[in-house]
């Protein structure tokens, strides 16, 4: 089995090891791929008013809809919950054979790292910038 990885701590915190396995024989979870599930259609993580803007975009929002775009996929405001639906959500966007998706970015606290970085996979395909372009 061949395992990459680094190991980053900080003073006085519990050691983080980031680890992927190249051995596909010895892999025991698809999560520790550096690309998890990804869809098939570009997929970006913007923030709610720059996914509002883009009207070719299938939209995935959190905690709530907007009235400009009825057609928006909500899904929760618990990270757990949220965890849950998303990747039947992105399964039925690929089944609709959209062209782009474009999921608004979960917070940036610890109970939204799982989600962060299942999102962050899905997007692995295309570099993804802070102001949302790729």
């Amino acid at each position: 089995m061949a395992l990459v990885g680094s190991s980053t701590r900080a003073p006085g915190t519990a050691t983080l090891l980031r680890t992927s396995v190249t051995d596909e024989a010895a892999r025991h979870s698809p999560g520790q791929d550096a690309i998890h599930y990804a869809p098939r259609a570009p997929l970006y993580l913007v923030s709610r008013a720059e996914a509002l803007t883009l009207r070719e975009a299938s939209l995935v929002l959190r905690g709530h809809g907007d009235p400009s775009r009825p057609d928006a996929i909500v899904l929760p405001d618990d990270a757990a919950e949220y965890g849950r639906a998303l990747f039947a959500t992105l399964h039925a966007l690929d089944d609709a054979g959209v062209a782009l998706i474009a999921v608004e970015s979960p917070p940036d606290d610890e109970a939204w790292l799982a989600v962060a970085d299942r999102l962050r996979r899905a997007a692995a395909h295309k570099p993804v910038h802070d102001d949302g372009e790729a």
